[in-house]
């Protein structure tokens, strides 16, 4: 086992946890969960925007987790953002069953809420802090896309735009961003 990768402090704890998983180690599991259960939780209060919903979407991420972890291979990529994506799909799902004909309109104010998870590191904050710069169409496309789990033509027909103009809005989206997140990056680096 090859374990001089590339992980943060916090990561490298999680990935040792998780082998300790793999073999059935209730209590790694539960320190697993301590660690990670705000980010989880985080993560789908945002796309529910409803606790009772989040908490389910919660407890079968980690359930997946529990039932899983003999499969998974953190040496292939980030074990975070894999991590992110099973919770993400999790969230997703469990908003398809809470509401599967509702309109959803943006909240984004609420889902972007800087003040709402205090626990936020600092580049989650610049990200944060870029999409709310975002113009509003750049901003609810990625909203429906990422948070609601859209495709491309969903979202052109929620909100009434062209697919190109939906593909051109994520891809403005993503670079507003990036560029967001670079500038602040360097003027912290600067301001040092």
């Amino acid at each position: 086992m090859n374990t001089n990768l590339d992980f943060s402090d916090k990561e490298f704890e999680l990935y040792k946890l998780l082998q300790e998983i793999k073999r059935g180690d209730a209590e790694a599991f539960s320190r697993f969960y301590d660690l990670t259960i705000e980010l989880v939780y985080g993560f789908c209060i945002r796309v529910l925007s409803n606790n009772k919903g989040a908490e389910g979407a919660a407890e079968q991420v980690y359930a997946y987790l529990w039932e899983n972890a003999s499969n998974i291979n953190p040496e292939i990529g980030s074990f975070i953002s894999w991590f992110l994506d099973i919770t993400r799909s999790h969230a997703i799902a469990k908003l398809k069953d809470l509401k599967p004909d509702q309109n959803l309109k943006s909240d984004s104010e609420n889902i972007y809420n800087l003040n709402r998870f205090p626990e936020q590191t600092e580049k989650k904050h610049r990200i944060n802090k870029a999409v709310l710069k975002l113009n509003h169409l750049e901003r609810t496309v990625l909203e429906l896309s990422y948070y609601r789990g859209m495709s491309q033509s969903q979202i052109a027909q929620r909100i009434n735009i062209p697919v190109s103009s939906v593909k051109n809005s994520l891809r403005l989206a993503v670079l507003n961003i990036r560029s967001e997140i670079s500038n602040a990056e360097e003027h912290t680096a600067v301001a040092r």
